[in-house]
């Protein structure tokens, strides 16, 4: 065990760490006279002997220290214990706007409040001359109380700045985030106010449409895109931003700072007009979401019990993207010989071109405060679990569900391979599929195109008969595919960069699946079942589900897998095991568990708005099981049929189904005796998959001859259907 001197800097003792970035690690500490937690944050001991980083280290706090403002993170203390130099600040716990992002866009009145308190804590800045050079919703910090704290001056550019020497900000240097830096941060230039007003515009747009305005693969393109490409508008990704929003919003990203709003309190002004005619409905949501609990509730990273404060000299800095709060590099690059800055001016448009050598520094920024607790959807508990053995018993008689169908609206061209796995996009304007040729592509169902492939760099030439992608999964941020390979690749959806690869799960990869609140992956192959705890952007964290020697489920061929809506449960089949049961998503636990089945289980969907699931078995149909009376029911005029794939409509009243073969879509009622309605698609081969948007009022199928090269993807509309 570490001694108490090892977790002592003078009068703090390190309790637990917060986080770590480029700079040093965060920890929660106590001060022992005041009797308060607070966070210090401590130089890694391998930049301790860098000048430079001490000179911008102390600068931070002496910048920050220089305000006392409710909407900045306060400095207490600075000082060095033990060749450690550490920076004691007040302890914020409700996580980043960055890892509030994670759960998806905010509404758009939540982002505005966001931007409007970040904006009163930028205003004192800029009253005190400070100007903060790196604003982006990493530094964003909300307490437990909803109030946003501006957090980081480690870049703070100093009233007496340009009467110093040192080496911090050198003329012509080049410092931020790349995703929120100002066209004149990017091309070296001197900032001012209108500068920090640009990166706050920046994040208020990656706050409404999840993203930064510019999403390009390297620092340097998206440097180039702030100088050259037309302002965008976030209405072009989030149609249902007001119009007045888009505004505030564009005018804040003005190319010129002269465009741009003249001061943070004239943006604030904006911000409180546009909050001032926020209609009633909207005010509710803000509501909502501020009832939903964002505070800091993961269990914090613990020291090294061996090594005490040795655990502070932290390793290499991680990639961008790879840690909550981590979005982009912070780069600072100086005007040394190996770079050059080509700068010109056509039809008053800047274009940057910036060649940097090996030379140039990047310094990556890590999240140093802790991350959100998961999403708070709460549903009723299931009851205790129940065996095997449960009655099948026939529907109660009820009002018969009013009839759907299907109308095509169009078939996907060029598909020369079987398409084995589709997965709608967040948006539901995109789909993700995965083919027998081993290829995952992104579609526009828009303009019926391929607008993205997904590849792995570090792939050989594999044997055609290792292709296959079995499975693909989608949230608002990676996209997932695995088959054949025994074995899952993960990209960035936003740029196709390949983010890892998971080995773990042994055999064939037979079904994937994201939570709804974009904290875990399921993993579902033909040996195992695995979960992934990604609510940190980690992909290292992975836990086996149903282990025949530990439970009494094992689960091999999982070739399904759903999360409920609230993404507290995790549903799965078992083929060989001819078993489908339902898990607690966090703990792992098994909650139901029916064995036996008559034939082997294909498919199982949760029924939205219930407690109920409904599960399709070979040339047996489906079956409709309450979770709460532990009661499964047939569904009378789906048996014989055989169930691949069931997708459940938003009212929960029908089942949509395909089999292998004859490529036809069938129509169950799940409850009642209707019978079941038949539509052809235009092809008549294997029907591999149905999905159904997330808005409800579209749904999309696919397969194709696994032996040939031809498939299809057809895009259908879910309609009433006509009366006679």
């Amino acid at each position: 065990m570490a001694s108490d001197r090892d977790n002592r800097l003078g009068k703090y003792v390190l309790k637990s760490r917060l986080g770590k970035g480029g700079m040093g690690v965060v920890y929660l500490a106590t001060d022992t006279r005041l009797k308060r937690d607070v966070a210090l944050k401590v130089l890694s001991k391998s930049l301790a002997s860098n000048a430079d980083a001490v000179q911008r280290f102390l600068q931070e706090a002496r910048a920050a220290a220089q305000l006392n403002h409710p909407n900045v993170v306060m400095v207490h203390d600075v000082d060095q214990q033990r060749g450690h130099c550490f920076l004691v600040m007040e302890l914020v716990t409700g996580g980043t706007a960055q890892e509030r992002m994670s759960l998806g866009p905010l509404s758009w009145v939540e982002a505005t409040r966001t931007i409007a308190d970040a904006c009163r804590g930028l205003a004192a800045a800029h009253q005190a001359g400070l100007i903060h050079r790196d604003i982006k919703p990493s530094n964003l910090i909300r307490t437990a109380d909803g109030i946003i704290k501006l957090a980081d001056f480690g870049l703070a550019k100093v009233p007496d700045e340009t009467k110093t020497s040192g080496p911090v900000t050198k003329s012509g240097a080049i410092l931020g985030t790349p995703q929120y830096m100002s066209p004149e941060q990017c091309s070296g230039e001197p900032v001012d106010a209108r500068s920090d007003i640009y990166s706050l515009g920046a994040t208020y747009f990656a706050l409404l449409t999840g993203e930064p305005p510019y999403v390009e693969t390297q620092p340097l393109q998206i440097m180039f895109a702030h100088c050259s490409k037309p302002v965008p508008d976030p209405r072009s990704r989030r149609p249902d931003v007001p119009a007045a929003c888009a505004e505030v919003v564009m005018t804040a990203l003005a190319k010129q700072r002269a465009e741009r709003f003249k001061s943070a309190d004239e943006f604030l002004a904006a911000l409180n007009a546009l909050l001032a005619n926020a209609s009633a409905a909207d005010l509710a949501e803000r509501a909502a979401a501020d009832a939903t609990p964002t505070a800091f509730q993961g269990a914090p990273e613990t020291l090294d019990e061996h090594q005490g404060l040795n655990a502070i000299d932290v390793s290499a800095a991680t990639q961008p993207g790879e840690r909550a709060g981590v979005t982009a590099p912070y780069l600072e690059t100086r005007s040394w010989s190996g770079v050059t800055r080509l700068l010109s001016t056509t039809s008053k448009r800047r274009w940057l071109g910036v060649a940097v050598s090996a030379g140039a520094l990047l310094i990556v920024t890590g999240w140093w405060q802790g991350w959100l607790g998961r999403g708070s959807g709460v549903g009723n508990p299931l009851p205790q679990r129940q065996q095997s053995g449960a009655p099948v018993v026939s529907p109660p008689a009820r009002a018969p569900a009013p009839p759907i169908t299907l109308e095509l609206v169009a078939e996907m061209p060029g598909i020369q391979s079987a398409i084995m796995s589709v997965a709608y996009g967040k948006d539901g304007n995109t789909a993700f599929s995965g083919s027998t040729d081993g290829s995952v592509k992104e579609w526009n169902l828009n303009s019926r195109s391929v607008v993205q492939e997904f590849k792995d760099p570090t792939q050989t030439i594999r044997e055609p008969a290792k292709q296959t992608i079995r499975a693909v999964a989608a949230n608002n941020r990676w996209v997932a595919a695995g088959g054949d390979e025994h074995r899952v690749r993960v990209w960035y959806q936003s740029t196709g960069k390949l983010r890892a690869i998971l080995e773990e799960p042994r055999g064939e990869i037979g079904s994937l699946a994201f939570s709804p609140d974009g904290t875990m992956l399921a993993v579902g192959g033909y040996s195992d079942l695995w979960i992934y705890d990604i609510s940190d952007y980690q992909f290292s964290s992975g836990r086996k589900l149903g282990d025949s020697s530990s439970s009494p489920v094992g689960c091999y061929m999982v070739k399904s897998l759903a999360f409920s809506a609230d993404s507290r449960w995790l549903a799965a089949t078992s083929w060989d095991k001819k078993t489908v049961a339902v898990w607690n998503a966090e703990s792992g636990e098994l909650q139901r568990y029916q064995r036996d089945l008559p034939k082997e289980p294909h498919t199982i969907a949760f029924v939205p708005k219930t407690e109920q699931l409904v599960f399709g078995m070979h040339q047996e149909g489906l079956r409709l099981w309450d979770l709460s009376t532990v009661k499964i029911r047939s569904i009378p005029t789906s048996v014989g049929h055989e169930a691949r794939t069931v997708a459940v409509t938003a009212d929960g009243n029908w089942g949509l189904v395909v089999g292998p073969w004859g490529g036809l879509i069938r129509v169950h009622d799940l409850h009642g005796n209707q019978q079941s309605r038949s539509i052809k698609q235009p092809q008549e081969y294997a029907a591999m998959g149905v999905a159904i948007s997330p808005n409800g009022l579209q749904a999309l199928t696919w397969g194709g001859d696994e032996g040939r090269p031809r498939g299809y993807i057809n895009l259908w509309s879910i309609v009433a259907e006509k009366s006679e």
